[in-house]
């Protein structure tokens, strides 16, 4: 909920872009940098978790709709 908060606001075009969206680019960036920073420790096992759903909201690819387009594959091989 929180990576889908900070890449939608920090995702604003240029035109309506002010200095609190340039804020939340910079927490986004803080979180990713510091995710990769402790990515393989094992004190932090749901780093590569955060990672994976943060990068998949940047590519505009929800978990959501990659499932609802296995689950068509799968009905059109049947």
């Amino acid at each position: 909920m929180v990576a889908t908060y900070l890449v939608q606001r920090s995702g604003t075009s240029k035109a309506n872009k002010t200095s609190i969206d340039t804020d939340y680019k910079a927490v986004l960036d803080t979180l990713v940098g510091d995710l990769l920073t402790v990515l393989y420790r094992p004190e932090w096992p749901a780093a590569s978790l955060f990672l994976n759903v943060i990068s998949r909201l940047m590519v505009g690819l929800p978990l959501k709709a990659e499932l609802m387009v296995d689950e068509r594959r799968g009905r059109s091989e049947i």
